[in-house]
């Protein structure tokens, strides 16, 4: 059963040192003039190590990296034990964009119906337990035209985006499913490329797409390429489902998906399509249950959070009053763009603390609303319960009283 808590009255501390303060008060580390005797050559405004940000959390590379720190992981919540939504700090809103091949091989029977029948059906069932906090949309390609050569064009550009992301939900999906039967050819490409489009606006958001195909591109299309501009332009994930698709044809499906940065599964019939789409439910639900777990930890994270930046600005003062190297000080344009490059680590780390205490734990409580809803929809229509959980709560939070029950699957310690 999924418990998940919004309001803490046992409460964590961050071991901070002596002069940890919050980023606004930075200022009150003491920098000591400087007494230029030389200037560093103008050349580039800084080396490209100022620059260089992989994990796009403000702080440059290589202070991280002197400091100790992982790249890879959210420091501050390396102990929360949050599962996979350790490195969703921010929260961003989620969205999810169904793709559905209907080209004319979807007329095709497998061991329970019409593929492309029990296609929708596993799509419906995709739909009812998708959590209400979730932006759903629905596109659709291969419904226009026919298999015949000489309706080629008009099928591989019937590409349709029948409801926009926040516009498809388990009331609107049936009746859009209802407007087209499987027809033409297979523009995979094209359908990513749209799919693109769909997410303008949304980029800085947890985005995904989930691709359901039973075969090749047939449209002269790069889907791969197109599914690697996807995922290089950071708009979003591209998972894929491979349905009943013969092993040659689900290879070059898993190469889309790799290309996209996402998973790939197959299914051989409908039964085993929504078994697919189950599962991956489950995953999102311990995603979006592990960030209301990281709110819930918001204590100890935005105590980190405030001795990390802390210690970031106490080393950029060092680094203003080494300078670049031989002996030489910063150019006055260079220190405007190092402490430019400090306010921008500092308003992000603020950003993060505000979200944790505020914006974050209204947030929880809506998600938890969320997720129980969904659990609870599935139950009802189909029988099938889905557990979620990240683990077993960090030790700070343990005993922690919580509205809505312990933290994570198990009873508190």
């Amino acid at each position: 059963m999924l418990m998940v808590g919004v309001m803490l009255t046992a409460s964590c501390s961050a071991d901070l040192p002596d002069s940890a303060g919050f980023p606004g008060e930075r200022d009150a580390v003491a920098r000591a003039p400087v007494t230029p005797t030389a200037t560093a050559d103008p050349g580039p405004l800084l080396p490209e190590q100022w620059t260089t940000d992989t994990n796009d959390n403000g702080i440059p590379d290589f202070i991280e990296e002197a400091e100790g720190w992982d790249l890879d992981q959210v420091r501050c919540l390396a102990d929360l034990d949050c599962g996979g939504g350790t490195d969703e700090l921010l929260l961003r809103q989620a969205s999810v964009l169904l793709v559905l091949d209907a080209s004319g091989s979807m007329a095709q029977e497998v061991a329970d119906g019409q593929k492309m029948n029990v296609a929708k059906d596993a799509l419906e069932f995709y739909a009812t337990g998708v959590p209400d906090t979730v932006d759903l949309g629905f596109m659709v390609y291969g419904h226009k035209g026919s298999a015949d050569p000489a309706r080629k064009q008009e099928s591989c550009e019937g590409v349709e985006l029948l409801a926009p992301l926040g516009e498809a939900d388990r009331d609107s999906l049936p009746g859009l499913l209802a407007e087209f039967q499987p027809a033409g050819f297979t523009p995979i490409a094209g359908a990513l490329a749209q799919a693109r489009q769909a997410f303008a606006g949304r980029e800085d958001g947890n985005n995904r797409v989930i691709l359901v195909s039973d075969g090749l591109e047939t449209c002269d299309g790069d889907p791969v390429a197109t599914a690697a501009a996807l995922r290089e332009a950071g708009v979003a994930k591209l998972d894929v489902v491979a349905f009943d698709a013969p092993e040659d044809e689900a290879a070059s499906l898993a190469a889309i998906a790799e290309a996209g940065g996402g998973s790939f599964v197959t299914a051989a019939d409908g039964g085993a399509l929504r078994s697919a789409l189950r599962d991956d439910l489950q995953a999102f639900y311990g995603l979006l249950a592990s960030q209301a777990c990281v709110v819930s930890g918001s204590v100890t994270a935005k105590g980190c959070l405030a001795a990390q930046q802390t210690r970031v600005t106490l080393r950029f003062d060092e680094l203003l009053l080494e300078g670049p190297g031989d002996g030489q000080v910063w150019t006055d344009p260079q220190r405007e763009e190092i402490l430019e490059i400090l306010k921008q680590a500092e308003q992000r780390n603020l950003r993060q603390q505000r979200l944790l205490e505020g914006e974050g734990l209204a947030r929880i409580t809506e998600l938890n609303r969320a997720l129980q809803d969904a659990r609870r929809r599935i139950e009802e229509t189909y029988g099938e319960t889905i557990e979620v959980g990240w683990g077993p709560p960090p030790a700070c939070l343990r005993g922690a009283q919580l509205v809505g029950g312990p933290i994570g699957g198990g009873d508190p310690a």
